[in-house]
């Protein structure tokens, strides 16, 4: 994740919560360090202040699935535009 975080940085492609768009990726910062490369997920919509996404390696069995955030989401730390 910090990878794509950094490739994400030098693009200029972190974007704030209001101009994120299906497609875009999020990273997340469980640990709350700010760091935002802990996990990943793919925006898949937004209603309102809730985001959906997709996401792996997620919950107890460890699968692919879709997942809602309220915004705002101290979890949430960066989002990307696909570029």
């Amino acid at each position: 994740c910090r990878y794509i975080r950094d490739a994400a940085d030098e693009a200029d492609a972190i974007v704030d919560a209001d101009e994120v768009e299906p497609g875009d990726i999020v990273l997340f910062d469980w640990d709350y360090r700010g760091e935002g490369d802990d996990h990943i997920g793919i925006v898949t919509r937004i209603e309102g202040n809730t985001v959906y996404t997709i996401e792996g390696n997620t919950g107890a069995e460890r699968i692919v699935k879709e997942k809602t955030y309220t915004l705002p989401d101290g979890r949430i730390s960066y989002y990307c535009k696909m570029v």
